[in-house]
């Protein structure tokens, strides 16, 4: 199963998105998952972010099957159950 995974920082000083995309990646890597990483770092704003429009073009074409959002998805990875 190929996975999207979407992060978005703001223009804020000091926002990073490493710490949770790390997280997610472990997590998906170790599900035996293909990852694609879409991240923006700019303000969440308006939807005329690169990024997100990557993913939504991507979509379509299913070059992924599951995408995740957002910053508390992360803390989901810590406990969702394994697949077998």
């Amino acid at each position: 199963m190929r996975i999207a995974i979407y992060s978005s920082i703001g223009n804020k000083k000091g926002q990073d998105t490493e710490n949770q995309l790390a997280q997610l990646r472990r997590y998906a890597l170790s599900q035996d998952r293909e990852v694609r990483l879409f991240v923006d770092c700019e303000s969440g704003k308006t939807c005329d972010r690169a990024e997100f429009q990557k993913l939504f073009e991507a979509a379509p074409h299913r070059e992924f099957q599951v995408c995740w959002c957002g910053p508390w998805i992360a803390s989901w990875a810590k406990v969702w159950p394994r697949s077998s």
